[in-house]
C-alpha cells in the first residue's frame, strides 16, 4: 500500500513507499510555489514528535526515513507550510 497525497496534476504534496514498512521508507514532497518554511514532522499517535525536518527551498524532494530507535506502531507525517498543515498522512512501521 502507498500513500499519496494530492501530488498528481502538480500540487503539493507527499508520496511515502513502501508504507507499511519494517526498516526505511522514502518521502517524496513536493512544496507549493512561494511556500514558506516547509517542513515535515513525524509524531506518535500521542502527538509526540519523533522526526523533523526542514526541507529545503527546492520545490520538490525526497528523505530516506529509518526506522532508528522507533517501535512498531502508526506514526503520523504532518506536511506543513507556513505555519499551516497541508497533509497528514499515516505511517505504518511493521516488524
Amino acid at each position: 500500500m502507498t500513500s499519496i497525497t494530492s501530488m498528481d496534476k502538480g500540487k503539493a504534496g507527499l508520496i511515502i513507499a513502501p508504507n507499511p514498512f519494517s526498516q526505511t521508507t522514502k518521502i517524496i514532497y513536493k512544496i507549493p510555489l512561494n511556500a514558506n518554511n516547509p517542513e515535515i514532522v513525524i509524531t506518535d499517535l500521542l502527538g509526540q514528535k519523533v522526526a523533523s525536518y526542514n526541507l529545503k527551498a527546492e520545490v520538490e524532494g525526497e528523505i530516506n526515513f529509518a526506522l532508528n530507535d522507533l517501535s512498531h506502531s502508526l506514526y503520523l507525517c504532518h506536511f506543513i507550510c507556513d505555519g499551516k498543515i497541508i497533509s497528514v498522512t499515516k505511517l505504518v512501521v511493521i516488524k
